[in-house]
Formats: structure tokens, C-alpha cells, sequence
């Protein structure tokens, strides 16, 4: 058996000595990367947090769709500002139509 620290929360870790690459932190759920040097018996240990990773993933999606959000916004409103220009504009052309048969008769 191989006694180690988890470098996540610090809790005491027995392995059975067996050739694995990895292992999972039975209080805190961290993956633990292993490499063993046989020649000199020397662990080196890294930390994978897959939910801060997930967490930092889904920050940065809803950040994304914040800005497609924003710029859909930004879209619909120029759009609309459009739809009324062109409204006004044909209203009044109706107006200027209707002066000039007034006119004319």
C-alpha cells in the first residue's frame, strides 16, 4: 500500500500498489494524476477538478450567449427603428399624395 496526501483537501489516501495512472480522492472526489518513477520511487501527483473545469465551461458559455443575447437585442431594436423610419416616411408621402390631388382639383 502507498500512503499519500490529497492535494485538494488534504485528506490521508492509502493505494494498493498497482500500475495505475490515476485515482480518485474518496472524500473530496479530486483526480489525482500519478507517475511513478520506479527507479526512484518518486510520485508526482496533479490535480484535475473536473467541476471547476465544468463550472469555468459553463461560465464561459453563459457569457457567449449573453453577448448573442445582447447583440440579437442591439439587431432587433436598429430593426425596429427602421420599421418606424419607414413607416413615417410613407405617411408622409400619403400626405404629400393627398396635397397634391388636393391641389390639382
Amino acid at each position: 500500500m502507498r500512503k499519500l496526501e490529497c492535494p485538494g483537501c488534504g485528506a490521508n489516501l492509502e493505494l494498493k500498489e498497482d500500475n495505475r495512472d490515476f485515482a480518485f480522492c474518496e472524500y473530496c472526489g479530486a483526480k489525482i494524476m500519478l507517475d511513478d518513477y520506479r527507479s526512484s520511487q518518486h510520485i508526482t501527483k496533479h490535480i484535475i477538478d473536473e467541476a471547476q473545469l465544468r463550472r469555468i465551461e459553463a461560465e464561459q458559455e453563459n457569457m457567449e450567449f449573453q453577448a448573442r443575447q445582447s447583440q440579437r437585442s442591439d439587431i432587433l431594436k436598429q430593426w425596429d427603428a427602421e420599421q418606424a423610419e419607414a413607416e413615417r416616411n410613407i405617411e408622409q408621402a400619403k400626405s404629400n399624395l393627398h396635397l397634391c390631388l388636393w391641389l390639382c382639383v
